[in-house]
């Protein structure tokens, strides 16, 4: 978990010229509070067994503080970038590689209630505004996915 909480601090220290520190990551970017609060949670989930007491407090605090839902079911490696966490949903099992960039308002989860597939997305992805990648879809190392995209496999 450390890793990735430095992983993730190190994609924020130097974008703003204003915050060039740890404390000021911590206090001001609100992209940085969401997956950290994310990756306590994760971690804290994964050690306690009955880890159904902590989601619906989870879910409330995401959604109240950086309006975003991000599940404890879902896997994000580190250096996770979120400039705008506004609106972000990581549904159920998702699976999120190394040094990803995610945009405000973007959708990743299921295509159909009845089959619970969820997309993987690859390193070094960047996923902007407003995109949706739903159902069983695997997101190659490098890509971008622009602006208001629906990715999703239709069978």
């Amino acid at each position: 978990m450390l890793s990735e909480i430095k992983a993730d601090l190190n994609r924020y220290i130097g974008r703003d010229r204003g915050i060039i520190s740890f404390i000021g990551v911590l206090l001001f970017e609100t992209g940085f509070q969401c997956t950290l609060f994310y990756r306590v949670s994760f971690e804290l989930a994964r050690m306690v067994r009955a880890k159904t007491w902590l989601r619906k407090p989870y879910n409330y605090f995401m959604r109240f503080f950086f309006n975003c839902e991000i599940s404890l079911d879902s896997v994000i490696g580190g250096g996770l970038y979120l400039p705008h966490p506004l609106g972000i949903v990581i549904g159920g099992n998702s699976r999120v590689g190394l040094n990803c960039t995610i945009y405000q308002m973007v959708t990743l989860g299921r295509l159909d209630l009845l089959v619970p597939e969820y997309p993987t997305i690859g390193n070094n992805v960047t996923i902007c505004k407003g995109a949706s990648v739903l159902g069983a879809v695997v997101v190659g190392e490098g890509s971008t996915i622009n602006l208001d995209r629906k990715v999703f496999v239709k069978e």
